[in-house]
């Protein structure tokens, strides 16, 4: 398998998507939220830390995404610009 599974067993594409049907099709201007209750906060919350570490997770080698972008000192890069 190319990318790592989470511990749900869930591939982070499958997480992805699952969280791009819930809430991209959304937008949230108000950084609070406004008209989501604490609990859907919440799980919007988890979904993108959930969906960020899968990402973040994945072997770039192992999915064909070696060649893309310069690898390594990414904050260095950052903080030069």
């Amino acid at each position: 398998m190319g990318a790592q599974q989470s511990t749900s067993g869930e591939l982070p594409v499958d997480r992805l998507n699952r969280f791009l049907e819930e809430y991209v099709w959304r937008t949230f201007l108000d950084p609070m939220l406004p008209g989501l209750s604490n609990d859907q906060r919440r799980a919007l919350c988890d979904a993108q830390v959930e969906v960020l570490a899968g990402l973040a997770a994945v072997d770039v080698g192992a999915v064909g995404l070696s060649g893309f972008g310069t690898p390594g000192n990414y904050v260095a890069r950052q903080v030069d610009r």
